[in-house]
C-alpha cells in the first residue's frame, strides 16, 4: 500500500519508502498522553503529587504491510544510521544469577564500549524495550514494530526498516502531537462488531471520514457516531461480514477529512470482564480439597475467574482444572511444571509481576545509573517471555501486573508491553486522611492513560498488609468505593489482593461486601467491556443530607463524584459516589443522600428511553424526563434524573428501552449459575471427603497417620495435605522410590503436614529419608508441634539428623509421646544448618514400627 505524500506530510513525515512486496503503511512517534501537561480537566483530577512528574517518552509505531507470498521478519532498525538491536546493550545483572540480563543505554561498563549508537540512540529518545508483532509477518497480514522511549525524541528521526529478505523500508518521523489517538478498541461478544473510541487533541478541529480495517474500507457501513467528535471523542461503531478470530491481530486506521491518518493495531478478543482476587484456597487438609472448598467460595461472591488455582503443587492439575471448568471459572496464570498445559482453561496468561517493583533491585544500590533511569531494565526481558507465552497459547491475552515504581511514569513504560495491563492501587481512608481511598481514581487514571488502547485493569486492596503496619483489613463499604472509582478509570476488568493468609478469606463481612459488588460488575459487564469514560459535566441542582443523627461525628462533606461513560450507541453510564464517608475503629460512616436532582448530559445520538440502576439487589427505574440545556445561543438535549436515596454508591444506566429488562434477566441467570456452581463444587467436596475417610481407615488399620512419596497426582499420596515452602519444591533431579521428592535450597525451609488428631499419651514414630549432595551443606530438620483445641501450640519436639552418606539416601526416625492437653499434631521437615540443597521423601508417621 503506498501512502500518498500529502498524507505523510501530514503526519510529520518524509516520503515512505515501499516496495511491490511489503509496504510501510505508517511509521510516526507517539509522546505519552500530553493531558497531563496541558491541563486538561482529567488532569485537574490526578493526584496533586503527581502532576508535577508528567511523563517524559513515548513510543515509536512503524506498522508494515506484507502483500508478498512469503513470510517476513525485521532483522533491524536504524535510528539516524545507529542499529537499534546493536545500540540496545544488554548486561548479566552484576547480581549473578539470581536475575536476569538487563538492558540499558545507562551502563557504566567499560566493556561495553566502544558504543557508537550511543549518542545517536539517546538523541532519537533513548530506546527501552522493542518488539515487532507478530515475529514474522505472513503473506497478506499486517505487523506492528514498537519501540518505547524514555524521553521524546530530539528533532526529526530517519529510520530504515532492515527486513530478512533484505528489503529496507525508511521514512523520517516527527514527534510532533498527532491530530487523534484511539483509546480502546473492543467487540461484543459475538466478535462480529468493532467499537473504537477515538481521542482528538483538544486544540484541534477534526472530522472523521473513512474507517479502514487491514486495508479493506469498511467505510459504508461503519457508524460514525460523532464524527466531529463529541467532548473530544468519537466512537465508532463497525459492523463486520464475519467474525474476527479469538486472539488475531489486525490494522485499523481512521481518516480525517484533513487527510490525516490515525493508525494503531489490536488484538481480537469479546467482550468478557474478568472479577478475580489473587491468593489461593487455605480451606482443607488437601490440595484437592482446597480448589473445590475455593471453588465453591469464588461461585458463591460471583467471581468468574481464578488468579491462584487451588493452592499447591495439585491446584493445576487436570483434575483441578476440570473442577473449575465445571463450575464456570477460568483460570489466570501460565505453564505448569509437572502437568500438561489446557489453554482451553485459561483466560489469559501471567508474564511478570511487577517488573518496575524489580527494576532498581537487579543491580546494587550503587550501581552507576540513577533510580529512575533503572525503570525499564525488565522490558527486553519481559518482551522475550512473552514470546514464549504467545508460543504456549497464541491466542490468550497476556497480562503484566505493574506496581508503583517510578510512578507515574513507569504505567507509560509498561503499559503498551503486554496485552492488558494491570496497576495495583491499595488505598484506605483513615481518621488522618478519611478521603485517601479517592488517591484510587486520582493514581488510577494514570494505568488507563499509560497504556491506551490497550485494556486497563485494576488490582484493589482486600489485605491487611503485615509488612506496612496495617492496622486492620479495608472494611467491606471501602471495597464498594475502590470498585467505583476504578470503573471511573475505565477498567476492563478488576481484581483483589489478597484472599488467603491475611487477607480477604478470614472476613466474612469483607467477602460478603465483595460478593454484592462483584454481582453488579458482573450484571453490567458486557456494557463496561465496551465503555469510555467521557469528560462529561453532570450538575447536581438540589440535594439535602440525611438526619443529623447519622452524621456521628464532624461534618459530613456531601459532595458527590460523579464520570460519566459512554457504551457504544446503545447507552450512557453515569457512576455515583457518595463522599461523605470517614471511618472510625468500628466501620466506614456515612450519610445517605436524599432527593437528588442531578442533570446529565446526553451525546447526541442517543435517544434516551429508560433510566435504571443496577444493583447487587436488583435492578430498579429512576425517574427521569426530558429537557434541553442553554449554552449560550445553543441547546443541548439533556436527561434530568431524580434520586431518592444514594447510599454510597450508584450506577445509573442511561439508554433504549429494551436495556432494563435485558439487564435484569442477566442478573436473574448470573444468581442462578452461581447457586448451581457451588452446589455442584459442596456435592463434589463431600465425595471427596468419603474417599479420603475410607483411606484414612485403612491406613489407621494398618498403624499409619500419615505417608506420602510425593508422586503425582494420586490424592492418596497427599493426604498429608502438604504445605511446601517458598525454598523448598516438587523435584524430580533425585528420588528415593517413584520419580519425584522434595527438594530444599534454603535454610528452615521444607514442608508442613496437615495438622492431624491425636491424644494424650499416644506414641508417635516418625520417619523420612534425606539425600546431601556435598560435605556441610547442611543437616536434615524434624519437629513436631503439638497443639490444643483452640490450635494454639503448647509445645514442640525437634530433632536434628546428620548424614555422611553423600549423595546417598539416609533414614531419620524419631519417637516421641504426645503431652497432656493436646489434641493435634503437625509435622515438619526439612533443611537446617547449611544452604542444601537437601532432598527428603518417603515420609510417615504412625504409631508402630515404619519399614
Amino acid at each position: 500500500m503506498v501512502i500518498a505524500s500529502l498524507f505523510a506530510l501530514a503526519l510529520g513525515l518524509a516520503a515512505l519508502s515501499s516496495h511491490a512486496d511489503v509496504s510501510l503503511i505508517q511509521a510516526s512517534f507517539r509522546p505519552d498522553h500530553y493531558q497531563l501537561a496541558n491541563k486538561s480537566s482529567i488532569h485537574q483530577r490526578t493526584s496533586v503529587s503527581l502532576q508535577g512528574l508528567p511523563p517524559r517518552g513515548g513510543h515509536y509505531l512503524i506498522h508494515l504491510h506484507n502483500a508478498s507470498d512469503h513470510p517476513v521478519q525485521i532483522n533491524d532498525v536504524l535510528f539516524d544510521g545507529a542499529s537499534l538491536t546493536n545500540g540496545l546493550k544488554h548486561i548479566t545483572s552484576p547480581l549473578g544469577n539470581l536475575h536476569y540480563e538487563i538492558y540499558s543505554m545507562h551502563f557504566p561498563d567499560p566493556e561495553l564500549q566502544p558504543w557508537p549508537e550511543k549518542p545517536v540512540l539517546m538523541r532519537a529518545g533513548e530506546p527501552i524495550w522493542y518488539v515487532f508483532q507478530p515475529d514474522g509477518i505472513d503473506p497478506g497480514e499486517y505487523g506492528q514494530f514498537t519501540v518505547r522511549t524514555r524521553n521524546i525524541p530530539k528533532g526529526p528521526v530517519n529510520i530504515e526498516v532492515k527486513l530478512n529478505n533484505g528489503e529496507t523500508l525508511g521514512a523520517q518521523i516527527d514527534a510532533r502531537d498527532p491530530p487523534a489517538w484511539p483509546t480502546f478498541i473492543g467487540m461484543n461478544n459475538s466478535m462480529n462488531e468493532l467499537v473504537v473510541y477515538l481521542e482528538k487533541h483538544p486544540a484541534r478541529n477534526l472530522g472523521l471520514k473513512q474507517v479502514i480495517l487491514d486495508g479493506r474500507d469498511l467505510t459504508p457501513q461503519a457508524n460514525f457516531l460523532a464524527p466531529t467528535f463529541y467532548r473530544d471523542i468519537s466512537p465508532i461503531l463497525i459492523p463486520l461480514p464475519a467474525s474476527l478470530d479469538y486472539g488475531s491481530r489486525h490494522l485499523l486506521e481512521v481518516v480525517t477529512m484533513e487527510e490525516e491518518r490515525i493508525v494503531d493495531t489490536f488484538r481480537a478478543w469479546d467482550d468478557f470482564f474478568p472479577i478475580m482476587i489473587y491468593g489461593h484456597g487455605n480451606r482443607g487438609g488437601t490440595d484437592h480439597e482446597r480448589t473445590l472448598t475455593l471453588t465453591a467460595e469464588l461461585r458463591r461472591l460471583h467471581f468468574n475467574t481464578n488468579l491462584g488455582g487451588g493452592g499447591g503443587i495439585l491446584g493445576t492439575s487436570p483434575k483441578s482444572l476440570r473442577i473449575m471448568a465445571k463450575a464456570n471459572l477460568l483460570l489466570f496464570g501460565g505453564k505448569s511444571r509437572w502437568f500438561p498445559f489446557t489453554p482451553g482453561a485459561y483466560w489469559a496468561l501471567d508474564l511478570q509481576d511487577e517488573p518496575d517493583a524489580n527494576d532498581p533491585q537487579i543491580v546494587e544500590k550503587n550501581y552507576g545509573v540513577p533510580h529512575d533511569d533503572r525503570i525499564g531494565f525488565s522490558g527486553m526481558y519481559n518482551i522475550g517471555l512473552m514470546k514464549e507465552l504467545h508460543t504456549l497459547a497464541p491466542d490468550k491475552p497476556i497480562w503484566l501486573q505493574i506496581n508503583n515504581t517510578g510512578r507515574p511514569r513507569n504505567l507509560f513504560i509498561y503499559g503498551r508491553l503486554a496485552d492488558i495491563h494491570c496497576h495495583d492501587v491499595y488505598h484506605r481512608s483513615s481518621p488522618e486522611k478519611p478521603k485517601n481511598i479517592r488517591e484510587i481514581y486520582a493514581r488510577g487514571i494514570y494505568g488507563y492513560l499509560g497504556g491506551i488502547p490497550r485494556p486497563n485493569h485494576m488490582t484493589v486492596l482486600t489485605t491487611k498488609r503485615i509488612e506496612y503496619h496495617d492496622p486492620r483489613l479495608p472494611f467491606g463499604d471501602e471495597i464498594r468505593l475502590q470498585a467505583y472509582y476504578a470503573l471511573a478509570c475505565n477498567v476492563k476488568g478488576f481484581s483483589y489482593w489478597l484472599y488467603h493468609g491475611p487477607g480477604a478469606s478470614g472476613s466474612p463481612e469483607l467477602l460478603e461486601k465483595m460478593g454484592a459488588v462483584n454481582l453488579e460488575l458482573a450484571t453490567a459487564a458486557p456494557l463496561l467491556a465496551r465503555a469510555q469514560i467521557i469528560d462529561e459535566e453532570v450538575t447536581s441542582t438540589t440535594h439535602r443530607v440525611g438526619p443529623v443523627s447519622q452524621r456521628q461525628q464532624g461534618k459530613p462533606d456531601p459532595e458527590i463524584f460523579q464520570r460519566m461513560l459512554l457504551v457504544g450507541k446503545d447507552a450512557s453510564i453515569l457512576l455515583l459516589t457518595n463522599e461523605s464517608y470517614y471511618p472510625d475503629e468500628k466501620g466506614l460512616r456515612f450519610t445517605p443522600l436524599q432527593d437528588i436532582s442531578l442533570t446529565v448530559p446526553v451525546p447526541p445520538w442517543l435517544d434516551v428511553a429508560e433510566c435504571f440502576s443496577i444493583g447487587h439487589r436488583g435492578i430498579e427505574p429512576v425517574a427521569f424526563r426530558k429537557g434541553d440545556r442553554q449554552v449560550g445561543r445553543s441547546y443541548f438535549p439533556v436527561v434530568k434524573l431524580k434520586i431518592s436515596r444514594l447510599d454510597l454508591t450508584k450506577m445509573v444506566v442511561l439508554g433504549n428501552r429494551k436495556l432494563r429488562h435485558q439487564f435484569r434477566n442477566r442478573q436473574i441467570a448470573l444468581r442462578k449459575q452461581s447457586a448451581q456452581d457451588v452446589a455442584y463444587a459442596e456435592l463434589e467436596h463431600e465425595k471427596l471427603l468419603t474417599s479420603y475417610q475410607a483411606i484414612h481407615n485403612a491406613l489407621a488399620e494398618a498403624g499409619t497417620l500419615l505417608q506420602s512419596g510425593f508422586e503425582l497426582p494420586e490424592d492418596s499420596d497427599w493426604l498429608g495435605g502438604w504445605v511446601i515452602r517458598d525454598g523448598s519444591e516438587l523435584n524430580d533431579e533425585y528420588s528415593r522410590n517413584g520419580r519425584f521428592s522434595i527438594k530444599c535450597v534454603k535454610n528452615s525451609r521444607g514442608l508442613y503436614s496437615r495438622g492431624f488428631g491425636v491424644h494424650p499419651g499416644q506414641k508417635l514414630r516418625v520417619r523420612s529419608h534425606f539425600l546431601l549432595e556435598g560435605p556441610g551443606r547442611g543437616s536434615h530438620l524434624v519437629f513436631i508441634r503439638y497443639l490444643n483445641d483452640k490450635g494454639k501450640e503448647l509445645s514442640r519436639e525437634r530433632w536434628v539428623k546428620t548424614s555422611d552418606l553423600l549423595g546417598q539416601w539416609a533414614r531419620a526416625e524419631a519417637v516421641s509421646t504426645v503431652p497432656e492437653g493436646i489434641v493435634k499434631a503437625q509435622i515438619f521437615w526439612g533443611l537446617i544448618d547449611g544452604k542444601g540443597p537437601l532432598w527428603i521423601d518417603d515420609v510417615a508417621v504412625g504409631e508402630s514400627r515404619l519399614d
